[in-house]
């Protein structure tokens, strides 16, 4: 695994976890770090899963591979799915409850989601079509070829830094009693989840297409149908509560 794509990532993942401890009740700081771990290694597991499905030709033929995830090969959609699932078992332990646990993570995903922008920039994946030079930004291709192409990754990246900062405008202007636990999460997951298939349609790198769409964009439908899931139970309890 490229050492740059690595560094990127765990940037991602130190300033998310910083996030996370700094917004948090002193008393729960520490637990929500631990939360916060749990949560990224499901993310490891389904961005491995991901890749791996992907590329199901070649791990058939070399299965000892599948768990070798230092070789290389995260699928980045993968891993948001696995952020989901990996925030919703959390929540089943003693004393957690999903709606605080999804806000206060939330910062971690979004930071986790910049960097990982950021990393298939450097390491050649979710690029972008060709344009004529002085219009694009060079970027390479799984090959490791550079050439001038549309920004994909660095609009991802910029965009997914203006929802988080939307989340935060919105946090410190609604008063805490109109915020019912999970909302910001659920609004947040969405707005990430439909940024996801607008830029599906900006990528050029190679991935199978199953009814007219690549499974990047299929994928990203998926973080919808979470985050609509989400919205809808926040929604249900809050109504179920007045």
């Amino acid at each position: 695994m490229n050492l740059i794509f690595q560094l990127l990532l765990v940037l991602g993942v130190g300033i998310g976890l910083a996030r996370v401890a700094l917004r948090a009740p002193a008393r729960q700081a520490l637990w929500l770090v631990d939360q916060g771990l749990l949560v990224l290694l499901a993310a490891l597991v389904g961005g491995r899963v991901g890749y791996v499905a992907l590329n199901w030709d070649y791990f058939n033929l070399q299965r000892a591979e599948i768990v070798q995830v230092w070789l290389g090969g995260i699928s980045g959609l993968g891993a948001a799915h696995g952020f989901v699932i990996g925030l919703c078992l959390s929540a089943l332990r003693p004393g957690a409850r999903l709606g605080y646990l999804a806000d206060s993570l939330a910062p971690l995903g979004l930071s986790l989601a910049v960097s990982a922008w950021l990393a298939a920039w450097w390491a050649g994946s979710a690029y972008g079509p060709f344009l004529e030079a002085g219009v694009g930004l060079p970027a390479r291709d799984e090959s490791g070829a550079w050439a001038v192409r549309f920004p994909t990754q660095l609009v991802g990246a910029l965009l997914t830094l203006g929802l988080w900062a939307v989340l935060d405008m919105l946090e410190n202007r609604l008063k805490p009693a109109r915020l019912a636990p999970g909302a910001l999460a659920a609004v947040g997951l969405l707005g990430f989840s439909f940024l996801m298939v607008g830029l599906s349609f900006l990528r050029v790198d190679p991935l199978p297409v199953w009814r007219g769409l690549r499974v990047d964009a299929w994928a990203s439908l998926g973080l919808v149908a979470w985050g609509l899931l989400g919205l809808a139970a926040v929604m249900l309890t809050r109504r179920r509560r007045s």
